[in-house]
C-alpha cells in the first residue's frame, strides 16, 4: 500500500512539474501584451505576457450570471451572404467627437478635472473574461463599449485570440455571454457582441482624435488591472504621439506598432481598456507596456484614429477589408531539427493555398527580387502589394535552389467570409 501510494504521489509531482513548465516557459522580452492569464481562480502563475500575477478566489468566473448560453464565439455572417441578416452602417453607430483639438491638445478649451472625466465615461469600460477550454485556464482583460444600442464592444484581439468562451462584465457586476464579431492580428484590435437587456441601458464612450493629442497632454487609464480590478483608474501624461514599437506576439513572432506612450500605471489586464483625454473622449486602446525590473512608467496604447476605420470593418463585414492574402502560412525556424537534418534557419512554408508549387518545408529565399530572412522582412513586402498584383517568389527545396513561383494576390477573407 505505501508503495503504491508513493507511485500516485510522484506522479502527481511530475504532473504539477510538467504543468508549471508548459505554463511558465514563455519568452523574457521587454514589450509585453497585457491580457491577464490564470489557471483555475486562486493559484499564481505566470502568464505570456507578464512575468508572474496572483489571481484571488474573489475573481470573477466567466459564465456567472451570463446571457445567451453558448460556448463557442460565433463569427456573425455578412450580410451579403445571407440577405434575412442586417448588419447597420458602422457610422451610425459609433459616436465620434465634434470636438475642435487646440495647441493644448485633443481635449478642447475647457477640459474637465479627472473626477468628472471618470464619472462620465467609467461605466462605458467593462472586464472581459474568456475561457480556452485548456485545463480550465482562463485570462482577463478589458475592453470599451462603442455602441449602447447594438451592445458593441471593442478590445485588443490578444485578449480574446483562442477564446472558446468569452463573457463581458459590465461596472455593475452584470455579466453577459459575448460572440466575436471579427478580429484583427495585425492591429491587434477585436470587437465582441452582447445582447443588451434593455432594464440595464449601456454607456457607450465618445471617440475622439488622437491626432489632436500632444506631448504632455493630461490622459485617463480605465481598465481591469490583474483581472481582479475593474473599473479602477489611472491619470498621467502622453509621453510621445507615435512611438514605433516592437510587440512581441503569443506565439513568438513580432510586429512593428505605432503606439501613444503615456506613463499612466498599466498592468497586466489592462489590455483593451480605454485611454482618455480631459474632455473625456476616447483616444486610445491600451495594450501593452514595457516590462523589466527597474522600468516603471512606460505603457502604451493604439491610437483610435488607428482603431476606427479597423473596428468599422469588423463590425460592418467581420474581417478587415483590403487585406492581400498570397495563400501561404510561413513558419520560421530557429534552429537545425532532426538528427540528419540540415536546414538553415531561415522562413519556411507550412501550407499553400494557391499555389501546388510550393510545398510544405519549402524555404522562402526572396520576394520580388528582395532577399527575407524574417517574417517581419517578408510581410513588410508583401504589404506594399495590393490585390491582383503577381508576387514572385524565389525559393529552395531540401537545401537545393530549386527555382520560382508567382502568385496572383487575393483578398484576405476569414474563414466562413
Amino acid at each position: 500500500m505505501n508503495r503504491k501510494n508513493r507511485f500516485f504521489k510522484i506522479a502527481f509531482l511530475v504532473l504539477a512539474l510538467i504543468l508549471t513548465f508548459s505554463l511558465c516557459s514563455c519568452q523574457s522580452i521587454a514589450v509585453f501584451l497585457l491580457k491577464n492569464a490564470t489557471q483555475n481562480a486562486g493559484q499564481t502563475t505566470e502568464s505570456s505576457q507578464n512575468n508572474g500575477t496572483t489571481q484571488n478566489n474573489e475573481t470573477p468566473k466567466p459564465g456567472e450570471n451570463g446571457q445567451n448560453g453558448g460556448t463557442t464565439p460565433q463569427i456573425d455572417p455578412d450580410p451579403a451572404d445571407d440577405p434575412d441578416v442586417h448588419l447597420p452602417d458602422a457610422e451610425e453607430i459609433i459616436t465620434q467627437s465634434d470636438t475642435e483639438p487646440t495647441e493644448h491638445g485633443s481635449a478642447g478649451d475647457q477640459p474637465f478635472a479627472v473626477s468628472e472625466v471618470v464619472k462620465k465615461v467609467q461605466d462605458s469600460v467593462v472586464q472581459i473574461y474568456t475561457s480556452t477550454g485548456s485545463y480550465g485556464a482562463t485570462s482577463a482583460g478589458s475592453g470599451v463599449i462603442v455602441s449602447k444600442n447594438h451592445g458593441y464592444v471593442l478590445t485588443c484581439n490578444h485578449v480574446i485570440s483562442g477564446a472558446t468562451k468569452i463573457v463581458v462584465e459590465l461596472s455593475d457586476n452584470t455579466q453577459y455571454q459575448a460572440t466575436l464579431v471579427g478580429a484583427d492580428a495585425a492591429t491587434d484590435l477585436a470587437v465582441v457582441k452582447i445582447e443588451p437587456d434593455e432594464s440595464r441601458p449601456l454607456t457607450q464612450a465618445v471617440q475622439g482624435k488622437s491626432a489632436g493629442l500632444v506631448a504632455g497632454e493630461y490622459v485617463v487609464v480605465i481598465g481591469n488591472p490583474l483581472g481582479t480590478l475593474g473599473g479602477s483608474v489611472t491619470q498621467g501624461i502622453i509621453s510621445a504621439t507615435e512611438r514605433q514599437i516592437q510587440i512581441t506576439n503569443d506565439d513568438g513572432s513580432t510586429t512593428l506598432m505605432t503606439l501613444l506612450q503615456t506613463d499612466a500605471a498599466i498592468n497586466s489586464g489592462n489590455s483593451g481598456g480605454g485611454l482618455f483625454n480631459l474632455n473625456g473622449e476616447l483616444i486610445g486602446i491600451v495594450n501593452a507596456k514595457y516590462a523589466k525590473a527597474g522600468v516603471e512608467g512606460l505603457g502604451f496604447a493604439i491610437p483610435i484614429d488607428t482603431a476606427y476605420p479597423i473596428e468599422m470593418n469588423l463590425i460592418e463585414y467581420g474581417y478587415v477589408r483590403g487585406r492581400v492574402d498570397d495563400g501561404l502560412e510561413l513558419g520560421y525556424r530557429y534552429y537545425n531539427y532532426g538528427f540528419f537534418s540540415q536546414l538553415a534557419e531561415g522562413i519556411y512554408v507550412n501550407s499553400s493555398k494557391f499555389t501546388d508549387q510550393l510545398q510544405v518545408d519549402d524555404r522562402i529565399l526572396s520576394i520580388n527580387g528582395v532577399e527575407v530572412n524574417s517574417l517581419e522582412k517578408y510581410d513588410a513586402e508583401l504589404g506594399k502589394c495590393k490585390i491582383g498584383d503577381v508576387i514572385t517568389i524565389f525559393y529552395s527545396r531540401n537545401n537545393t535552389i530549386t527555382g520560382t513561383v508567382e502568385i496572383t494576390l487575393q483578398e484576405y477573407k476569414p474563414d466562413g467570409k
